[in-house]
């Protein structure tokens, strides 16, 4: 998330400040083969 310090001066470097947040249980599902998924293999189980 972008954030901004309306209180700093304009050309402060202190003004913008990037913060990422990351959940520990959170992956990414790219280019992983679909036995491995476990969130694609539980939705068919499921129905």
């Amino acid at each position: 998330m972008l954030y901004e310090d309306a209180s700093e001066e304009e050309n402060s470097e202190k003004r913008f400040h990037v913060e990422l947040h990351f959940s520990p249980g959170a992956y990414g599902c790219f280019d992983v083969p679909p036995e491995a998924d476990r969130v694609t293999s539980d939705v068919t189980a499921i129905r």
